[in-house]
């Protein structure tokens, strides 16, 4: 993975670790220990972003979030609260948004994803922490964009999608192209086509991004041509070769 994209959706997310203390405006009261660690004052997020973690006396100790709070690492494993409105999808770009925005000061970034965390709904939190979790887990070491594709497809189609049907992906870029800018429109496309085919178009999707990220809609048209980087997932959206590797 690139390092932008390694730094917005795996190091500022769940479960990744971090040395400075965690906040403590909101430690909770469920402070337990866990299993054994071995580097003191390291800092993560719980596996189910409920409550903080601190290496210390050899084990972790977990203080529980507040019911209406999420831990993010962001500077530090912090609850920040969950009462936004942004889906899952909005929150996954605002995150990538803030490292492009800031790529020489991870503090303005750390600001940024918090904002991030703090505009997305509970549910949305939650997808997005099993994402990052999915890219955390199965393609840290792994510099190649293919791993999220035959890795974390199927975690990126619960982050962009609310239902399913029965649907091809193909019928995802045809609904969007339809939508010309129509965000409400946009965020209805899919909803009626297959786990596979929304994955397949979410993997598509986030590889255009990566491609082009802060350039023109130009970018986009070349990433997804006979020889741009994109190609191979063009054409598993619509049929030309066959579906990624789950």
């Amino acid at each position: 993975m690139t390092p932008w994209l390694a730094s917005a959706c795996i190091e500022e997310s769940a479960r990744v670790a971090d040395t400075t203390t965690p906040d403590t405006s909101d430690p909770g009261t469920d402070v337990t220990p866990g299993e054994p660690c071995d580097e003191p004052g390291i800092t993560r997020c719980a596996a189910d972003a409920a409550a903080t973690e601190i290496c210390l006396d050899g084990v972790w100790q977990r203080a529980a979030c507040a019911a209406d709070k999420i831990c993010v690492l962001a500077g530090g494993a912090q609850c920040v609260d969950s009462t936004g409105n942004a889906d899952c999808r909005d929150t996954l770009y605002c995150f990538l948004g803030c490292q492009i925005a800031s790529p020489d000061d991870p503090q303005a970034a750390d600001r940024c994803f918090v904002e991030c965390f703090r505009s997305a709904t509970p549910p949305a939190q939650r997808e997005l922490s099993d994402a990052t979790s999915c890219f955390e887990e199965n393609c840290a070491d792994d510099a190649g964009f293919q791993c999220v594709a035959e890795r974390c497809s199927q975690d990126l189609a619960d982050c962009y999608f609310d239902a399913k049907g029965g649907a091809p992906c193909a019928a995802i870029i045809e609904c969007r192209v339809a939508c010309n800018d129509d965000e409400g429109c946009i965020k209805k496309c899919g909803n009626d086509s297959t786990f596979e085919a929304q994955g397949d178009y979410a993997v598509l999707e986030l590889c255009i991004f990566y491609a082009c990220a802060g350039q023109d809609e130009d970018c986009a048209r070349r990433a997804g041509g006979p020889s741009g980087p994109c190609a191979a997932y063009i054409n598993v959206c619509i049929g030309l070769l066959p579906n990624t590797p789950r």
